[in-house]
This record gives C-alpha cells, sequence and structure tokens, in this order.
C-alpha cells in the first residue's frame, strides 16, 4: 500500500479549517476550539475578504459563504495555473 502525501499551502488550510469550525458552530453550536470563538473566528474571515462581519447568525452565514466563495477561487485559480 502506498500513500501519496498532498501540498497545501498554509492560508488555503487556514481558510478551510475556518470554513469548517463556522460551519459546526453555525449548525451544531459547537466550537470547534476553546480559544476559537466566534468573533475570532470572524475577524480571520475578515482577514482573507477585507470585510468586517457581526456576529448575528446573519453575518455568520455571510462569512460563512464568503470564506467558502475564497476557497472555490483558490482552487479554480489553482488548476489553472
Amino acid at each position: 500500500m502506498t500513500s501519496e502525501a498532498i501540498s497545501i499551502e498554509p492560508n488555503m488550510y487556514k481558510a478551510i479549517a475556518l470554513k469548517h469550525g463556522l460551519r459546526l458552530w453555525i449548525k451544531h453550536g459547537i466550537k470547534a476550539n476553546t480559544r476559537w470563538t466566534v468573533t475570532n473566528m470572524l475577524q480571520t474571515v475578515g482577514k482573507f475578504t477585507g470585510k468586517s462581519y457581526k456576529r448575528s447568525k446573519q453575518g455568520q452565514e455571510e462569512a460563512l459563504a464568503d470564506i467558502i466563495a475564497v476557497i472555490e477561487d483558490w482552487k479554480q485559480h489553482e488548476t489553472t495555473v
């Protein structure tokens, strides 16, 4: 059995982890990490998008949609390079 290691850019990894953490919080109310507060997650998404997000449910869902768009854009760019 062979396994291949994949290489991923650190910022891409952070964005993917952020996406899953936000989704976990929005759907189930569970924080992925005790230090990963909703405010911290929203501020980190803001660093990727250049926008600021409110802590409201609507702000959280907007941040999730935006980080998904950022990831999809990276994936598309990665395949065309």
